[in-house]
């Protein structure tokens, strides 16, 4: 049964935080009381200052290694518990939402993928951006938290590719209270 669950998703690895506490090290990246944070990537600068992203998102950051290659990562107090979804309600839920961050994209390359990213239900998908870019956007749901991990890639593609598997890989995620 493993087998077979494990073959139908991918894993994103990162660290799974079931507390209520984030464990960031120094110089972690994150957003005052933001339910994540990350490992800045090497060669990467931390853009979260910048006011010209994330609109209407609670918390937000954007690191950068050229102004195409980037990752943002936002997130939002849901309205309900994302616990207590079923994966199908959940993945209808977060369909609407990558559809709605995708309108602007030019067309979709890859429907919706189930996976987890630091132990948090998570959906994927893969989007061609007019201009010539790739977006790998990334619903991941915790409780009341939902985190929204864009990796945007153009001018850069492997720096930008390594920097969002060091972000996938070092993301903490945790409740919103």
């Amino acid at each position: 049964m493993l087998a077979l669950l494990s073959a139908c998703t991918n894993v994103i690895r990162g660290h799974g935080a079931l507390d209520t506490n984030l464990h960031c090290p120094p110089g972690a990246v994150t957003d005052h009381g933001a339910p994540f944070c990350y490992a800045l990537p090497d060669g990467f600068t931390d853009d979260s200052a910048l006011d010209t992203y994330g609109t209407g998102w609670t918390y937000r950051t954007l690191v950068a290694v050229a102004p195409k290659d980037l990752v943002e990562v936002l997130a939002a107090r849901l309205p309900f518990d994302s616990d207590t979804y079923s994966d199908g309600q959940l993945l209808n839920y977060a369909q609407g939402r990558l559809t709605d961050a995708a309108s602007s994209a030019q067309r979709t390359l890859a429907g919706v993928n189930a996976t987890w990213v630091a132990g948090a239900r998570a959906y994927q998908q893969t989007l061609n951006i007019s201009g010539g870019a790739t977006e790998r956007a990334i619903l991941a749901y915790r409780g009341y938290a939902e985190v929204y991990i864009q990796c945007l890639q153009r001018e850069k593609p492997q720096a930008a590719q390594a920097g969002c598997a060091r972000v996938l890989d070092t993301i903490q995620i945790i409740d919103l209270p």
